[in-house]
């Protein structure tokens, strides 16, 4: 038994081991259909590499932080705190944020109707011959009307003829791989009425009467376009480090990629000097309404002391002489009265229609809040910008701008409550300072009665004129930032190609 199951396992490992030998001797047998094989394969590699148009990567660089606002001042005090608010002060962007408005279906879309990417124009010479793009040079153009633009749902190809020294041209219209249109006619500009629409033929700059016509031309809708320019666009920032975004696009026309990658640099740098221009002049309204009621409070409140004065006889001496008796009380005072202003105006902001939808441009420490308010005021900040960035991708009536909406609605409400809730602590501590100066009073009761009035109104004037004069210096800083033509991202590379192709890869 033992020997027979030695023969069996014998026999099973003969019958695992493959013969190599054997099977190369039969192969060889048809070497013919490797040598067929091999020299069809190298014919179809060197067809495809004699056709194909070489594809260039074309890049562009741009500094996206060049801040339009100038910062905010962090010094802790009340005029630092008023500087930073009126002023909204700039605060660094989010490279990735700017990425996405520069790659936004919005933006390319105006790159698209911009450089008229929607049309395509080549000629071919030859069989074996690359296509000739004519980028942006081409002889005939073809216009089609914006609205069945967008909304061709494929791809329609023309092609347009004509024989050297013959004066008829000869169209004819593809659509999904049939033939739509076909006619002859000897003018231009020629207009052609299809089952899809019309369009039209104008001659340009280029057409050469003297030479034959033989071009090709291919029509796609704007979102197609904008697809189609997507898959060969990249945009990346090169460290976290650094604020630079560099543009990437393949094409196989480097004038078209160097015009694209430049038309989106302009036209962020557009969208981007539109929004601190809208920004600026809400601003700058806001200020001019804020100053002038100011300025009428203070001149009503100087005409009180004038009036006051001149019915006490009191001459300046005395008067300064009541002034410099302000004591450490009277100081608090005023600066609690100034932190309840800067109150009143922290909640105009938010409840004026013209600015309640901007950024809030403090911190909770501005204003000696506690850090669950501030939290709240970051949450507020990163949902304008969510709602920025979506209204740029999204359609009008979206649901989830909607939400967005609700949610910043909401937030907003709770920090406007938030506020009026420190408003009420702030004017306690107001009755409490004024219970104080009522026992100093009190304790100096030989001060005559119109000294304390008049302390009373230079109180008011004092802390009036404060807030002015930072309302004055904010005015004068957003004039100025309204006034700037300097682009806000700086483009520290224009378009360039690089010098060799990417595709196709020849010896692959």
């Amino acid at each position: 038994m033992a020997q027979e199951n030695t023969s069996d396992k014998s026999v099973s490992e003969i019958s695992n081991v493959i013969d190599f030998g054997k099977i190369f001797r039969n192969y060889l047998h048809h070497w013919w259909w490797f040598v067929i094989s091999l020299i069809l394969c190298c014919g179809l590699a060197f067809i495809y590499v004699k056709k194909k148009n070489p594809v260039y990567l074309v890049k562009g660089l741009m500094m996206v932080n060049q801040e339009e606002d100038g910062g905010v001042n962090k010094s802790g005090s009340i005029t630092a705190m008023l500087g930073g608010i009126i002023g909204g002060g700039g605060s660094s962007s989010n490279p990735e944020n700017e990425m996405m408005k520069m790659t936004s279906q919005t933006n390319l879309s105006d790159v698209v109707n911009t450089l008229h990417l929607q049309y395509n124009y080549w000629s071919v010479d030859g069989i074996l011959r690359k296509k000739i793009w004519l980028y942006p040079n081409t002889p005939v153009a073809i216009n089609i009307p914006q609205s069945i633009l967008d909304t061709i749902s494929v791809a329609t190809k023309f092609h347009i003829r004509r024989e050297k020294g013959d004066k008829e041209f000869t169209i004819r219209v593809d659509q999904d791989g049939n033939k739509l249109y076909e006619k002859t006619f000897t003018r231009f500009p020629y207009t052609a009425k299809t089952p899809y629409g019309s369009f039209t033929l104008t001659l340009t700059d280029s057409y050469n009467p003297q030479e034959a016509l033989d071009l090709y031309a291919l029509a796609a809708s704007t979102p197609s376009a904008v697809e189609g320019l997507r898959e060969r666009l990249a945009v990346t920032y090169l460290s976290k480090k650094a604020d630079a975004i560099q543009i990437d696009l393949e094409d196989v026309c480097i004038k078209r990629g160097e015009d694209v990658i430049n038309t989106i640099m302009r036209l962020y740098n557009d969208r981007r000097a539109r929004d601190r221009y809208d920004h600026n002049k809400a601003t700058l309204d806001f200020l001019n309404d804020r100053l002038l009621s100011l300025y009428n409070e203070i001149d009503e409140q100087d005409t009180k002391v004038e009036q006051f004065k001149r019915e006490n006889r009191i001459v300046d001496a005395e008067a300064s002489y009541i002034f410099t008796r302000m004591g450490s009380i009277d100081e608090q005072y005023a600066q609690a009265k100034t932190r309840l202003a800067t109150y009143d105006l922290f909640l105009d902001m938010l409840t004026n229609p013209r600015t309640r939808n901007e950024q809030i441009p403090f911190t909770a420490a501005d204003l000696s809040m506690s850090e669950s308010y501030g939290r709240f005021m970051t949450n507020y900040n990163d949902l304008i910008n969510q709602r920025i960035e979506l209204e740029m991708t999204a359609k009008p009536g979206a649901r989830s701008l909607d939400v967005l909406n609700q949610r910043i609605d909401a937030l907003r409400e709770t920090i406007i409550n938030s506020l009026r809730r420190e408003q009420t602590n702030q004017k306690l501590a107001l009755a409490q300072l004024e219970k104080e100066q009522r026992q100093r009073d009190s304790r100096i009761g030989g001060m005559p009665a119109m000294e304390h009035r008049l302390l009373s109104f230079e109180r008011d004037r004092v802390v009036k004129n404060q807030i002015y004069a930072y309302l004055l210096q904010k005015r004068e800083e957003t004039q100025i930032s309204l006034s700037q033509q300097e682009p806000v991202g700086k483009i520290i590379d224009p378009a360039y190609p690089e010098s060799k192709p990417v595709a196709p890869k020849k010896m692959l």
